[in-house]
């Protein structure tokens, strides 16, 4: 579910539980956090989890 007011989403992860997401501006995240182009949208990259 997405509401287009707020930008809100209900989207169901895989235990079956439902995660809201919200909206921020890109200058909002944090350092360490990347923006990758995917399809239509972006993907968020957490650089914590890339490997050396």
């Amino acid at each position: 579910m997405w509401d287009e007011d707020t930008g809100l989403e209900l989207v169901e992860v895989e235990r079956g539980e439902l995660m809201m997401l919200a909206p921020v501006n890109e200058n909002e995240l944090p350092e360490r956090v990347d923006l990758k182009p995917a399809g239509n949208g972006q993907t968020v990259v957490d650089r914590r989890n890339e490997r050396d």
